[in-house]
């Protein structure tokens, strides 16, 4: 598979770029390996979430989003995890988003948690969109703030 408008030398990474992914990889690598020695709730330091900001930057499209990510800390499933969102894009508009993701296995208190958030969220002005994937349901909902509609697709 080709990226669109890819040109072969057309785009040259700087080596410091080039330097921080391999630290990265080597960093989730590291990670990976320990993942079965640590203890999700001393992850969270005995929060209720696990929290971590990630930058991300899509060069084909120049458009700089910034996540902030949570992951419930349950002791009885995986938890669930909401993502929030924002992006400047080329038409110069910020789009904020949250999204909520329940696994296959949640828990009864996760799932109810989890569609909580989304309720919640949807009335907060400050969200283009809000979107729940219930994976344990096959439930998918879409709130568009500023078209006034909510979608709904059940397996």
């Amino acid at each position: 598979m080709v990226e669109p408008d890819y040109r072969s030398g057309g785009f040259k990474e700087d080596p410091k770029v080039t330097s921080q992914v391999h630290e990265v990889v080597e960093n989730l690598q590291e990670i990976w390996a320990n993942r079965n020695s640590k203890d999700k709730f001393e992850l969270a330091s005995g929060n209720k979430y696990y929290q971590r900001t990630k930058p991300i930057f899509y060069d084909t499209q120049f458009i700089e989003e910034k996540q902030i990510e949570k992951v419930r800390v349950c002791n009885q499933c995986p938890g669930y995890i909401a993502i929030d969102s924002q992006a400047y894009h080329q038409d110069g508009k910020r789009y904020r988003i949250l999204a909520v993701t329940i696994p296959f296995q949640a828990c009864r208190f996760c799932q109810e948690d989890g569609w909580d958030t989304y309720e919640r969220f949807k009335k907060d002005y400050r969200f283009n969109y809000v979107y729940l994937q219930d994976k344990s349901t096959d439930t998918y909902m879409t709130h568009q703030r500023e078209e006034r509609r909510e979608l709904r697709s059940d397996g």
